[in-house]
């Protein structure tokens, strides 16, 4: 619900964090069937990850500011580091 009072952060989660999570989920599908995936989308999911990240913590962060009654305005969207190895991938992934 309280996504819903905050439209900048929800527009920011719907265009980072879905379109990332269909492209997991596609390519998924598409391994456990069986057939080859492009090389392509590796490192399409290697720069995606950290903006559906970045987006998702801005989120949760002008929440936390909303509850505890400070101005959510004043948290500004963070840069991360990007991912430059699959083994790097994994573990940020699941987090």
């Amino acid at each position: 619900m309280w996504l819903l009072r905050d439209l900048s952060a929800l527009i920011g989660i719907a265009w980072s964090f879905w379109p990332w999570m269909i492209m997991v989920i596609s390519s998924g599908r598409k391994a456990a069937s069986g057939r080859s995936i492009s090389p392509r989308i590796y490192d399409r999911l290697m720069q995606m990850l950290p903006i559906a990240e970045a987006k998702l913590r801005f989120a949760l962060h002008r929440q936390a500011c909303r509850a505890l009654g400070w101005n959510p305005r004043a948290i500004a969207l963070d840069t991360l580091d990007p991912i430059t190895s699959w083994a790097d991938f994994g573990p940020r992934f699941e987090a």
